[in-house]
């Protein structure tokens, strides 16, 4: 399951994203990913070619008042995929909280899962940080194994973006 979800990248070279249209009269396209939604989007359409019981925002067993709701989870796994979206404001600890929070509340007494893979999408493209933050997540209980997929460089931030429209 890991191997393929670092295979993302590769993936990510067909990934629409086009200066010009590719046919005649048509419009070019731009795939932008500019949120968990969309990662989570994305992750889903890979995965259910090969997993048949993926599921989607599913609502897991109640912890107290708190009901926990999974990004994807493939019960014949007994595996979570928590996938987050590293904005470029956020310091990467707030990324470990989150996720510690989340496996918590996932793998709590009683739950049908056994492991999460983090799946985190980095909007800032900060490669520098992944190993620590890989090594950091690695060390929550529960963690069977963390995935960063950074940008791709074709595609702008959306900052970069909308500054540029600011300057028109």
């Amino acid at each position: 399951m890991s191997k393929l979800l670092t295979q993302v990248p590769a993936g990510l070279r067909r990934w629409t994203w086009e200066e010009k249209p590719r046919t005649k009269g048509g419009t070019p396209r731009q795939w932008y990913i500019e949120n968990e939604y969309h990662v989570q989007n994305l992750l889903y359409f890979l995965l259910a070619a090969v997993f048949a019981d993926i599921r989607e925002e599913e609502y897991t067993r109640s912890v107290g008042p708190k009901k926990p709701r999974v990004d994807l989870e493939i019960p014949s796994l007994k595996l979570v995929i928590e996938i987050k979206f590293w904005y470029r404001k956020d310091k990467p600890q707030k990324i470990i909280e989150e996720i510690a929070a989340d496996t918590s509340l996932y793998l709590a007494q009683g739950s049908p899962h056994e492991q999460i893979i983090a799946f985190i999408w980095d909007d800032s493209r900060r490669t520098e940080e992944h190993d620590l933050l890989k090594s950091g997540l690695k060390n929550l209980k529960g963690i069977f194994d963390v995935v960063i997929v950074s940008r791709p460089g074709r595609m702008p931030d959306n900052t970069s973006v909308i500054n540029e429209e600011d300057n028109e």
